[in-house]
């Protein structure tokens, strides 16, 4: 009974498990991200690690999460640092718009905002596919944008959920603290990895070939009926 239980074809303890890499993953990105302009190799890191979760692969944590860190911490810092850079003057500007100039200038803010979930919107795609994917950073953001366009229902779902929980943090009283505990446990990881069940499902329906297949220095295939043309020919 009790090595049936422990067993790894047993939910229950399929489900521990995954909770477990899940929290654990969830502190290594924190503790990696502390540096900020790591934070785009460490969500390489995580969104590695919860495509195994996801595709139901055996996860070696540490050895998983650090070797997609270190593979793509160039790409991802020259791709993530521009962004944070800009995301940050940008978000003090709406400050500025929101608190000291006259409320006549807060149309000003719509373009900011735009420019914002544009950044947002290559973030939530751009990653999971440098991670996942073997690419060109200059292939891999247009892939982002390409897979995106894509699949628009996709990227408004996501989009819309890193909103919400943006939200709740700057608009929230103790919403805003209970959430920021879960992100701290476990909700990072979680998130990431409940973006990556839809945009993996994008993914697919798009015919986006797998890592092994991947051509370096070649844009990723997104479109099915590309491969049913190429077979006619």
């Amino acid at each position: 009974m009790e090595s049936s239980f422990f067993s790894s074809t047993n939910p229950a303890m399929r489900f521990l498990t995954n909770l477990c890499n899940l929290m654990l993953v969830n502190l290594l990105f924190i503790i990696t991200s502390i540096p900020l302009i790591t934070i785009g190799a460490s969500l390489c890191g995580l969104y590695k690690v919860v495509a195994e979760i996801r595709n139901g692969e055996e996860v070696f944590l540490l050895k998983d999460y650090f070797r997609a860190f270190g593979s793509n911490f160039k790409n991802a810092t020259l791709l993530w640092v521009p962004i944070l850079l800009i995301d940050m003057f940008l978000i003090y500007e709406l400050y500025i718009l929101n608190n000291i100039l006259p409320s006549e200038y807060l149309i000003l803010q719509y373009p900011i905002i735009i420019v914002l979930f544009v950044s947002l919107f290559l973030i939530v795609w751009a990653f999971p596919l440098m991670a996942n994917y073997e690419n060109t950073l200059k292939n891999t953001v247009t892939n982002a944008v390409r897979v995106g366009l894509g699949s628009l229902p996709t990227t408004i779902f996501v989009l819309f959920i890193h909103a919400l929980i943006i939200g709740i943090l700057y608009y929230g009283q103790y919403s805003a603290v209970v959430l920021f505990s879960l992100l701290s446990f476990f909700g990072i990881a979680l998130t990431a990895l409940i973006c990556y069940v839809f945009i993996d499902h994008a993914l697919d329906q798009l015919g986006v070939k797998p890592k092994e297949e991947a051509i370096e220095d070649k844009p990723l295939s997104i479109s099915l009926d590309d491969e049913e043309d190429e077979e006619e020919e």
